[in-house]
Protein backbone atom coordinates (compact mmCIF):
# COMPACT_ATOMS: atom_id res chain seq x y z
CA UNK A 1 0.00 0.00 0.00
CA UNK A 2 1.17 3.53 -0.70
CA UNK A 3 3.07 4.98 2.26
CA UNK A 4 0.69 7.93 2.19
CA UNK A 5 -2.16 5.75 3.37
CA UNK A 6 -0.13 4.53 6.34
CA UNK A 7 0.34 7.95 7.92
CA UNK A 8 -0.82 7.92 11.54
CA UNK A 9 -3.34 10.77 11.52
CA UNK A 10 -5.13 9.67 8.38
CA UNK A 11 -5.11 6.06 9.50
CA UNK A 12 -6.72 6.99 12.80
CA UNK A 13 -9.41 9.05 11.09
CA UNK A 14 -10.23 6.28 8.65
CA UNK A 15 -10.20 3.69 11.42
CA UNK A 16 -12.70 5.78 13.34
CA UNK A 17 -14.98 5.78 10.35
CA UNK A 18 -14.66 2.02 9.96
CA UNK A 19 -15.13 1.11 13.61
CA UNK A 20 -18.00 3.58 13.80
CA UNK A 21 -20.05 1.34 11.58
CA UNK A 22 -23.33 0.47 13.19
CA UNK A 23 -23.86 -2.61 11.05
CA UNK A 24 -23.09 -6.08 12.32
CA UNK A 25 -20.90 -7.71 9.68
CA UNK A 26 -19.71 -11.20 8.93
CA UNK A 27 -17.84 -12.67 6.01
CA UNK A 28 -19.88 -11.61 3.01
CA UNK A 29 -20.93 -14.10 0.32
CA UNK A 30 -19.73 -13.78 -3.26
CA UNK A 31 -21.06 -10.63 -4.90
CA UNK A 32 -22.07 -9.03 -1.58
CA UNK A 33 -20.05 -6.40 0.25
CA UNK A 34 -20.03 -5.09 3.81
CA UNK A 35 -19.49 -1.52 4.94
CA UNK A 36 -16.07 -2.40 6.34
CA UNK A 37 -15.02 -3.85 2.99
CA UNK A 38 -16.38 -0.80 1.17
CA UNK A 39 -14.36 1.56 3.36
CA UNK A 40 -11.21 -0.51 2.93
CA UNK A 41 -11.56 -0.55 -0.86
CA UNK A 42 -12.16 3.19 -1.02
CA UNK A 43 -9.18 3.89 1.26
CA UNK A 44 -6.89 1.86 -0.96
CA UNK A 45 -8.16 2.65 -4.45
CA UNK A 46 -10.02 5.96 -4.45
CA UNK A 47 -8.52 8.11 -7.25
CA UNK A 48 -8.90 11.31 -5.24
CA UNK A 49 -7.01 9.91 -2.25
CA UNK A 50 -4.11 8.86 -4.44
CA UNK A 51 -3.78 12.44 -5.67
CA UNK A 52 -3.59 13.72 -2.09
CA UNK A 53 -0.11 12.23 -1.67
CA UNK A 54 1.24 15.12 -3.74
CA UNK A 55 -0.05 17.68 -1.23
CA UNK A 56 2.45 16.52 1.38
CA UNK A 57 5.24 16.25 -1.18
CA UNK A 58 4.60 19.85 -2.19
CA UNK A 59 4.61 20.97 1.43
CA UNK A 60 7.84 19.10 2.12
CA UNK A 61 9.49 20.77 -0.88
CA UNK A 62 8.37 24.21 0.29
CA UNK A 63 9.76 23.51 3.75
CA UNK A 64 13.09 22.48 2.23
CA UNK A 65 13.22 25.64 0.12
CA UNK A 66 12.44 27.85 3.11
CA UNK A 67 15.49 26.55 4.96
CA UNK A 68 18.00 27.47 2.26
CA UNK A 69 20.37 30.41 2.73
CA UNK A 70 20.59 33.20 0.11
CA UNK A 71 23.11 32.46 -2.62
CA UNK A 72 26.37 34.48 -2.65
CA UNK A 73 26.87 36.88 -5.54
CA UNK A 74 29.93 37.24 -7.73
CA UNK A 75 30.39 40.64 -9.32
CA UNK A 76 32.79 42.06 -11.90
CA UNK A 77 33.21 45.84 -12.17
CA UNK A 78 35.28 47.70 -14.79
CA UNK A 79 36.01 51.42 -14.21
CA UNK A 80 37.81 54.09 -16.27
CA UNK A 81 37.48 52.02 -19.43
CA UNK A 82 36.92 53.15 -22.08
CA UNK A 83 37.24 56.88 -21.82
CA UNK A 84 38.74 59.92 -23.49
CA UNK A 85 42.04 61.67 -23.20
CA UNK A 86 44.35 59.93 -20.77
CA UNK A 87 41.71 57.24 -20.17
CA UNK A 88 41.39 56.36 -23.86
CA UNK A 89 43.92 53.54 -23.91
CA UNK A 90 42.65 51.84 -20.74
CA UNK A 91 45.93 52.39 -18.97
CA UNK A 92 44.16 53.77 -15.93
CA UNK A 93 41.41 51.16 -15.84
CA UNK A 94 40.36 49.55 -12.56
CA UNK A 95 38.94 46.02 -12.58
CA UNK A 96 37.21 44.72 -9.45
CA UNK A 97 36.16 41.12 -8.83
CA UNK A 98 34.09 40.84 -5.66
CA UNK A 99 32.03 38.27 -3.78
CA UNK A 100 29.05 39.40 -1.67
CA UNK A 101 26.74 37.59 0.72
CA UNK A 102 23.43 38.59 2.30
CA UNK A 103 23.46 37.96 6.05
CA UNK A 104 19.89 37.43 7.27
CA UNK A 105 19.24 38.89 10.69
CA UNK A 106 16.41 38.20 13.10
CA UNK A 107 16.30 34.41 12.56
CA UNK A 108 14.39 34.90 9.31
CA UNK A 109 15.45 31.56 7.88
CA UNK A 110 14.28 29.63 10.94
CA UNK A 111 11.02 31.58 10.92
CA UNK A 112 10.44 30.78 7.24
CA UNK A 113 10.92 27.11 8.06
CA UNK A 114 8.46 27.54 10.92
CA UNK A 115 5.83 28.91 8.54
CA UNK A 116 6.24 26.00 6.14
CA UNK A 117 6.30 23.52 9.02
CA UNK A 118 2.96 24.91 10.18
CA UNK A 119 1.75 24.74 6.59
CA UNK A 120 2.69 21.06 6.55
CA UNK A 121 0.47 20.57 9.59
CA UNK A 122 -2.40 22.29 7.76
CA UNK A 123 -1.86 19.98 4.80
CA UNK A 124 -1.89 16.92 7.06
CA UNK A 125 -5.11 17.84 8.80
CA UNK A 126 -6.63 18.87 5.48
CA UNK A 127 -5.87 15.44 4.09
CA UNK A 128 -7.38 13.85 7.19
CA UNK A 129 -10.56 15.84 6.54
CA UNK A 130 -10.70 14.73 2.93
CA UNK A 131 -10.21 11.12 4.00
CA UNK A 132 -13.01 11.51 6.50
CA UNK A 133 -15.18 13.10 3.82
CA UNK A 134 -14.54 10.07 1.64
CA UNK A 135 -15.40 7.67 4.45
CA UNK A 136 -18.60 9.60 5.12
CA UNK A 137 -19.52 9.47 1.44
CA UNK A 138 -18.89 5.71 1.39
CA UNK A 139 -21.27 5.34 4.34
CA UNK A 140 -23.90 7.52 2.66
CA UNK A 141 -23.82 5.56 -0.58
CA UNK A 142 -23.71 2.24 1.24
CA UNK A 143 -26.78 3.21 3.27
CA UNK A 144 -28.55 4.38 0.11
CA UNK A 145 -27.83 1.04 -1.55
CA UNK A 146 -28.97 -0.82 1.56
CA UNK A 147 -32.21 1.17 1.66
CA UNK A 148 -32.85 0.49 -2.03
CA UNK A 149 -32.12 -3.17 -1.42
CA UNK A 150 -34.67 -3.32 1.40
CA UNK A 151 -37.25 -1.48 -0.69
CA UNK A 152 -36.74 -4.00 -3.47
CA UNK A 153 -37.20 -6.87 -1.04
CA UNK A 154 -40.42 -5.29 0.22
CA UNK A 155 -41.59 -4.75 -3.34
CA UNK A 156 -40.97 -8.39 -4.18
CA UNK A 157 -43.23 -9.31 -1.27
CA UNK A 158 -45.80 -6.89 -2.61
CA UNK A 159 -45.62 -8.50 -6.05
CA UNK A 160 -45.92 -11.95 -4.53
CA UNK A 161 -48.93 -10.81 -2.55
CA UNK A 162 -50.49 -9.27 -5.66
CA UNK A 163 -50.02 -12.52 -7.58
CA UNK A 164 -51.56 -14.55 -4.77
CA UNK A 165 -54.47 -12.12 -4.60
CA UNK A 166 -54.96 -12.41 -8.36
CA UNK A 167 -55.23 -16.19 -8.05
CA UNK A 168 -57.82 -15.80 -5.29
CA UNK A 169 -59.82 -13.24 -7.30
CA UNK A 170 -59.76 -15.42 -10.42
CA UNK A 171 -61.15 -18.32 -8.41
CA UNK A 172 -63.92 -16.17 -6.96
CA UNK A 173 -64.82 -14.73 -10.37
CA UNK A 174 -64.93 -18.19 -11.93
CA UNK A 175 -67.20 -19.28 -9.09
CA UNK A 176 -69.40 -16.24 -9.78
CA UNK A 177 -68.78 -15.00 -6.25
CA UNK A 178 -67.12 -11.73 -7.33
CA UNK A 179 -67.68 -9.36 -10.25
CA UNK A 180 -65.34 -9.43 -13.25
CA UNK A 181 -64.29 -5.85 -12.47
CA UNK A 182 -62.40 -7.12 -9.43
CA UNK A 183 -60.37 -9.38 -11.71
CA UNK A 184 -59.34 -6.38 -13.83
CA UNK A 185 -58.37 -4.45 -10.71
CA UNK A 186 -56.31 -7.36 -9.41
CA UNK A 187 -54.49 -7.74 -12.74
CA UNK A 188 -53.75 -4.01 -12.85
CA UNK A 189 -52.42 -4.14 -9.28
CA UNK A 190 -50.17 -7.07 -10.21
CA UNK A 191 -48.87 -5.26 -13.32
CA UNK A 192 -48.14 -2.08 -11.37
CA UNK A 193 -46.32 -4.08 -8.72
CA UNK A 194 -44.21 -5.67 -11.45
CA UNK A 195 -43.34 -2.28 -12.96
CA UNK A 196 -42.44 -0.89 -9.54
CA UNK A 197 -40.17 -3.87 -8.92
CA UNK A 198 -38.33 -3.29 -12.19
CA UNK A 199 -37.89 0.38 -11.31
CA UNK A 200 -36.50 -0.51 -7.90
CA UNK A 201 -34.13 -3.03 -9.45
CA UNK A 202 -32.77 -0.18 -11.57
CA UNK A 203 -32.51 2.08 -8.52
CA UNK A 204 -30.50 -0.56 -6.67
CA UNK A 205 -28.20 -1.12 -9.64
CA UNK A 206 -27.51 2.62 -9.85
CA UNK A 207 -26.82 2.79 -6.11
CA UNK A 208 -24.35 -0.10 -6.31
CA UNK A 209 -22.58 1.55 -9.25
CA UNK A 210 -22.31 4.84 -7.34
CA UNK A 211 -20.87 2.98 -4.36
CA UNK A 212 -18.26 1.05 -6.33
CA UNK A 213 -17.26 4.22 -8.21
CA UNK A 214 -15.68 5.42 -4.97
CA UNK A 215 -12.91 2.87 -5.42
CA UNK A 216 -12.57 3.47 -9.14
CA UNK A 217 -14.79 0.78 -10.65
CA UNK A 218 -16.59 1.69 -13.85
CA UNK A 219 -18.44 -1.63 -13.93
CA UNK A 220 -19.53 -2.71 -10.48
CA UNK A 221 -18.53 -6.16 -9.29
CA UNK A 222 -20.98 -6.20 -6.38
CA UNK A 223 -24.51 -7.53 -6.54
CA UNK A 224 -25.69 -6.53 -3.08
CA UNK A 225 -24.67 -4.98 0.23
CA UNK A 226 -24.65 -6.91 3.48
CA UNK A 227 -25.85 -5.24 6.69
CA UNK A 228 -28.76 -5.11 9.11
CA UNK A 229 -30.67 -1.92 8.39
CA UNK A 230 -32.84 -2.31 11.46
CA UNK A 231 -30.02 -2.57 14.02
CA UNK A 232 -30.24 0.91 15.55
CA UNK A 233 -27.45 1.36 18.10
CA UNK A 234 -27.70 3.71 21.04
CA UNK A 235 -25.56 6.85 20.83
CA UNK A 236 -23.81 9.16 23.27
CA UNK A 237 -25.84 11.93 24.87
CA UNK A 238 -25.72 15.39 23.37
CA UNK A 239 -23.20 16.80 25.86
CA UNK A 240 -20.71 14.07 24.98
CA UNK A 241 -21.26 14.69 21.28
CA UNK A 242 -20.78 18.40 21.84
CA UNK A 243 -17.47 17.85 23.61
CA UNK A 244 -16.30 15.59 20.79
CA UNK A 245 -16.64 18.38 18.22
CA UNK A 246 -13.59 20.13 19.74
CA UNK A 247 -11.45 17.10 18.92
CA UNK A 248 -12.68 16.64 15.37
CA UNK A 249 -10.50 16.77 12.28
CA UNK A 250 -12.15 20.03 11.19
CA UNK A 251 -11.24 21.70 14.48
CA UNK A 252 -7.69 20.34 14.33
CA UNK A 253 -7.35 21.76 10.84
CA UNK A 254 -8.49 25.19 12.03
CA UNK A 255 -6.04 25.04 14.94
CA UNK A 256 -3.25 24.13 12.52
CA UNK A 257 -4.17 27.10 10.37
CA UNK A 258 -4.07 29.37 13.43
CA UNK A 259 -0.57 28.10 14.23
CA UNK A 260 0.47 28.86 10.67
CA UNK A 261 -0.89 32.42 11.02
CA UNK A 262 1.12 32.81 14.22
CA UNK A 263 4.25 31.73 12.37
CA UNK A 264 3.51 34.16 9.52
CA UNK A 265 3.12 37.00 11.99
CA UNK A 266 6.46 36.22 13.64
CA UNK A 267 8.13 36.16 10.23
CA UNK A 268 6.57 39.49 9.23
CA UNK A 269 7.80 41.09 12.45
CA UNK A 270 11.30 39.69 11.88
CA UNK A 271 11.35 41.08 8.33
CA UNK A 272 11.10 44.54 9.85
CA UNK A 273 14.81 44.19 10.65
CA UNK A 274 16.89 44.73 7.48
CA UNK A 275 19.52 42.28 6.30
CA UNK A 276 23.20 43.13 5.89
CA UNK A 277 25.14 42.51 2.68
CA UNK A 278 28.88 41.95 3.14
CA UNK A 279 31.32 41.89 0.26
CA UNK A 280 35.03 41.35 -0.37
CA UNK A 281 37.12 41.28 -3.52
CA UNK A 282 40.25 42.17 -5.44
CA UNK A 283 40.77 45.33 -7.49
CA UNK A 284 43.33 45.52 -10.31
CA UNK A 285 44.87 49.00 -10.80
CA UNK A 286 46.30 49.11 -14.34
CA UNK A 287 47.96 52.49 -13.83
CA UNK A 288 50.20 51.14 -11.05
CA UNK A 289 50.21 47.51 -12.15
CA UNK A 290 49.08 46.56 -8.63
CA UNK A 291 46.17 44.88 -6.92
CA UNK A 292 44.30 45.82 -3.75
CA UNK A 293 41.65 44.32 -1.53
CA UNK A 294 38.20 45.87 -1.32
CA UNK A 295 35.55 45.36 1.35
CA UNK A 296 31.94 46.53 1.38
CA UNK A 297 28.89 46.51 3.61
CA UNK A 298 25.34 47.48 2.70
CA UNK A 299 22.59 48.12 5.23
CA UNK A 300 19.18 49.46 4.13
CA UNK A 301 17.96 52.48 6.06
CA UNK A 302 14.43 51.72 7.23
CA UNK A 303 13.20 55.27 7.00
CA UNK A 304 9.92 54.50 5.23
CA UNK A 305 9.39 50.77 4.71
CA UNK A 306 9.42 48.98 8.06
CA UNK A 307 7.22 46.17 6.76
CA UNK A 308 4.39 47.67 8.76
CA UNK A 309 1.77 46.86 6.12
CA UNK A 310 2.68 43.18 5.99
CA UNK A 311 2.72 43.03 9.79
CA UNK A 312 -0.79 44.46 10.01
CA UNK A 313 -1.97 42.05 7.32
CA UNK A 314 -0.47 39.12 9.23
CA UNK A 315 -2.13 40.32 12.43
CA UNK A 316 -5.48 40.56 10.63
CA UNK A 317 -5.09 37.05 9.20
CA UNK A 318 -4.34 35.73 12.69
CA UNK A 319 -7.43 37.40 14.13
CA UNK A 320 -9.43 36.15 11.17
CA UNK A 321 -8.34 32.59 11.95
CA UNK A 322 -9.80 32.95 15.46
CA UNK A 323 -13.06 34.32 14.06
CA UNK A 324 -13.32 31.50 11.52
CA UNK A 325 -12.63 28.96 14.26
CA UNK A 326 -15.47 30.26 16.42
CA UNK A 327 -17.84 30.51 13.46
CA UNK A 328 -17.12 26.98 12.24
CA UNK A 329 -17.36 25.53 15.73
CA UNK A 330 -20.69 27.25 16.35
CA UNK A 331 -21.98 26.05 13.00
CA UNK A 332 -20.89 22.48 13.70
CA UNK A 333 -22.50 22.51 17.13
CA UNK A 334 -25.74 23.91 15.72
CA UNK A 335 -25.79 21.22 13.03
CA UNK A 336 -25.02 18.63 15.65
CA UNK A 337 -28.04 19.64 17.72
CA UNK A 338 -30.30 19.34 14.69
CA UNK A 339 -28.87 15.96 13.72
CA UNK A 340 -29.19 14.68 17.28
CA UNK A 341 -32.87 15.63 17.43
CA UNK A 342 -33.52 14.07 14.02
CA UNK A 343 -31.70 10.94 15.13
CA UNK A 344 -33.92 10.55 18.19
CA UNK A 345 -37.02 11.10 16.09
CA UNK A 346 -35.97 8.59 13.43
CA UNK A 347 -35.23 5.98 16.08
CA UNK A 348 -38.55 6.53 17.86
CA UNK A 349 -40.45 6.37 14.58
CA UNK A 350 -38.73 3.18 13.45
CA UNK A 351 -39.25 1.40 16.75
CA UNK A 352 -42.89 2.50 17.01
CA UNK A 353 -43.75 1.44 13.47
CA UNK A 354 -41.96 -1.90 13.77
CA UNK A 355 -43.11 -2.68 17.28
CA UNK A 356 -46.73 -1.55 17.19
CA UNK A 357 -48.09 -0.47 13.82
CA UNK A 358 -46.61 -3.20 11.62
CA UNK A 359 -47.90 -6.16 13.71
CA UNK A 360 -51.37 -4.61 13.78
CA UNK A 361 -51.45 -4.16 10.01
CA UNK A 362 -50.11 -7.67 9.40
CA UNK A 363 -52.89 -9.06 11.57
CA UNK A 364 -55.44 -6.82 9.87
CA UNK A 365 -54.34 -8.03 6.44
CA UNK A 366 -54.53 -11.64 7.50
CA UNK A 367 -58.05 -11.17 8.83
CA UNK A 368 -59.12 -9.15 5.79
CA UNK A 369 -57.74 -11.84 3.48
CA UNK A 370 -59.75 -14.50 5.31
CA UNK A 371 -62.87 -12.36 5.29
CA UNK A 372 -62.50 -11.68 1.56
CA UNK A 373 -62.17 -15.36 0.77
CA UNK A 374 -65.40 -15.94 2.70
CA UNK A 375 -67.14 -13.13 0.86
CA UNK A 376 -67.49 -10.83 3.85
CA UNK A 377 -65.16 -8.09 2.53
CA UNK A 378 -64.83 -6.57 -0.92
CA UNK A 379 -61.71 -6.53 -3.06
CA UNK A 380 -61.29 -2.79 -2.39
CA UNK A 381 -61.06 -3.46 1.34
CA UNK A 382 -58.47 -6.16 0.71
CA UNK A 383 -56.44 -3.88 -1.57
CA UNK A 384 -56.62 -1.11 1.02
CA UNK A 385 -55.26 -3.43 3.74
CA UNK A 386 -52.41 -4.51 1.45
CA UNK A 387 -51.57 -0.90 0.57
CA UNK A 388 -51.54 0.17 4.21
CA UNK A 389 -49.15 -2.63 5.09
CA UNK A 390 -46.77 -1.78 2.23
CA UNK A 391 -46.81 1.92 3.10
CA UNK A 392 -45.78 1.17 6.68
CA UNK A 393 -43.03 -1.21 5.54
CA UNK A 394 -41.66 1.51 3.27
CA UNK A 395 -41.93 4.06 6.09
CA UNK A 396 -39.91 1.76 8.36
CA UNK A 397 -37.23 1.39 5.70
CA UNK A 398 -37.17 5.16 5.19
CA UNK A 399 -36.86 5.98 8.90
CA UNK A 400 -34.20 3.31 9.49
CA UNK A 401 -32.25 4.58 6.48
CA UNK A 402 -32.52 8.14 7.79
CA UNK A 403 -31.28 6.99 11.19
CA UNK A 404 -28.09 5.51 9.78
CA UNK A 405 -27.60 8.48 7.46
CA UNK A 406 -27.93 10.95 10.33
CA UNK A 407 -25.60 8.86 12.47
CA UNK A 408 -23.02 9.05 9.68
CA UNK A 409 -23.34 12.85 9.63
CA UNK A 410 -22.82 13.00 13.40
CA UNK A 411 -19.70 10.86 13.10
CA UNK A 412 -18.48 13.16 10.32
CA UNK A 413 -18.92 16.26 12.50
CA UNK A 414 -17.32 14.75 15.60
CA UNK A 415 -14.71 12.66 13.80
CA UNK A 416 -15.39 9.83 16.22
CA UNK A 417 -17.62 6.74 16.29
CA UNK A 418 -20.58 7.64 18.46
CA UNK A 419 -22.32 4.27 18.49
CA UNK A 420 -22.59 2.48 21.86
CA UNK A 421 -23.53 -1.16 22.40
CA UNK A 422 -27.29 -1.44 22.69
CA UNK A 423 -28.61 -3.03 25.86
Amino acid sequence: MNQFFARPLGAVILLLAITGSVFAEENSPAGAITLRESLARAAESNPGLKALAYELRISEARREQAGLRPNPRLGLELQNFPGSGEFADGGRAEITLALSQIIELGDKRQLRVGVEQAGYGVAETGIAIRRLDLAAEVVRRFIRALGDQELLAAQRLRLELAEQTLVTVEARVQAARSPVAELHRARAARDRALLDQRRMETDLLVSLHRLSALWGETQTSIASVRADLYALPAVSNFDQLLAATRESADVQNLLSEARMRDAELRLAEAQRRPDVTLGAGIRRLEEFDDVAMVFSMELPLTLYDKNQGNIRAAQARREQADAVFEARLNQAQAELFGFHQQLLQARAQTEFLRGQVLPELELALQQTQTAYERGRYSYLELADAQRNLMEVREAIIDSATRYHGILAEIERITGQPMALPAN
